[in-house]
């Protein structure tokens, strides 16, 4: 994680937020966009990390409005409808770097790609039948 963080910049497999997702629809479009990126290997949301050019670790408080965890984000997006029932597999990780938390988001690498929603989504309205992505 230090590398992307020391990186300064946004990747093709890598994002930052420095706060948690207020609103359901960006994180789902963050992470299917991430999901369906042209990487060979998993993608990493990083949170508690502003974003470039500074890319400065602020960290997460524990008790943190709209702050996740593994199972909050596996129950959503088993509640989300993917066409073919295949969604995005995530793992949840909390970091500690220089004294502060960092929650990472990572999506693992599959191979039934692309992910995309049969039904629209949230008030952002992310569309069915759209393939999303950061490329």
């Amino acid at each position: 994680m230090l590398g992307l963080i020391g990186s300064k910049r946004k990747g093709t497999y890598w994002n930052f937020k420095q706060e948690p997702y207020k609103d359901s629809a960006s994180l789902l479009h963050d992470l299917i966009c991430l999901a369906n990126c042209h990487h060979d290997g998993d993608r990493y949301l990083i949170l508690g990390v502003t974003g470039p050019p500074k890319c400065e670790i602020k960290g997460s408080v524990s008790k943190q409005e709209n702050r996740k965890n593994q199972a909050d984000i596996n129950d959503f997006l088993s509640r989300i409808d993917f066409a073919g029932d295949n969604h995005p597999e995530i793992e949840f990780q909390t970091l500690k770097i220089n004294e502060k938390e960092i929650d990472v988001i990572i999506i693992n690498n599959k191979r039934f790609k692309p992910y995309f929603l049969t039904k629209s989504y949230g008030k952002r309205k992310l569309s069915e039948l759209t393939i999303y992505t950061l490329e």
